[in-house]
């Protein structure tokens, strides 16, 4: 099957690279055809190209009104990165920009797969912070390791090495980030507790170690973080969805 993935790869063209190389770049990109985010992310761009996707929303967050459609108003390119075998992969995407039919007003809508302002998908950020947040032993640099190796970012197809690796640093950045959804996470435990209100979830406590923070605000967010990942855990397994993004989109992402 043709794949619209803009994932480096070879073409099938001449190359410089000896043949073992460009083997195992056929062989790597055969893998990541049959990756099912990748696929995820190909059906998603293919269904925007063809005008085939629709807006989950039923309220508008601009007005606060439920019109009876919303219209694409634009699409517009976006590379979501992607980590598979301990190899950062850049994907190219569309996004789609809405119109509300009452207020007129436009907004952006994340597809399933990604986080607003992230160009990693929802699912690296949510495993490597929950990875970080789920092991009192493990610190920032151990967390963005898998298996104890590092994260490296794809080479190019004529063989120049990227020595870039996924930092701790981005860690910390996708765990203040979720850590500032307050709103998201009350609503989740809300709807929550009405559906299953024997859920253990409520009385469970989620504490953060001491030495994971050096202030009271960084604690608060690790907290909220963590309390984002049992709840989303909860959450698919009571509604069969996530809570990204839907109910963060209907939460403002606060």
């Amino acid at each position: 099957m043709a794949s619209s993935f803009s994932c480096k790869k070879w073409n099938g063209g001449p190359s410089n690279d000896p043949p073992s190389r460009v083997s195992k770049r056929i062989a790597l990109e055969a893998r990541l055809l049959s990756h099912p985010l990748l696929q995820v992310i190909h059906d998603h761009t293919h269904a925007v190209r063809s005008g085939r996707v629709r807006c989950e929303l039923e309220i508008c967050p601009r007005c606060s009104q439920a019109p009876d459609v919303f219209k694409i108003h634009e699409r517009r390119k976006r590379t979501f990165r992607v980590v598979v075998e301990r190899l950062v992969h850049c994907v190219s995407s569309l996004l789609v920009r809405w119109k509300c039919g009452l207020c007129k007003q436009t907004f952006s809508e994340c597809p399933a797969f990604a986080l607003p302002y992230k160009r990693y998908v929802r699912e690296v950020v949510l495993d490597f912070g929950r990875f970080y947040l789920n092991d009192d032993s493990t610190s920032y640099r151990k967390a963005v390791r898998v298996e104890g190796l590092p994260v490296f970012y794809d080479g190019e197809p004529d063989g120049v090495v990227d020595e870039r690796v996924l930092s701790a640093s981005t860690l910390q950045r996708w765990l203040g980030f979720l850590g500032r959804l307050e709103h998201t996470l009350r609503s989740a435990l809300r709807l929550i507790r009405s559906a299953s209100p024997r859920c253990d979830l409520f009385r469970r406590a989620q504490p953060v170690v001491s030495w994971k923070y050096r202030s009271l605000e960084r604690r608060r967010r690790l907290q909220v973080g963590l309390s984002l990942m049992v709840a989303e855990a909860s959450f698919q397994s009571l509604f069969a969805t996530s809570i990204f993004p839907g109910l963060a989109t209907h939460e403002r992402w606060t």
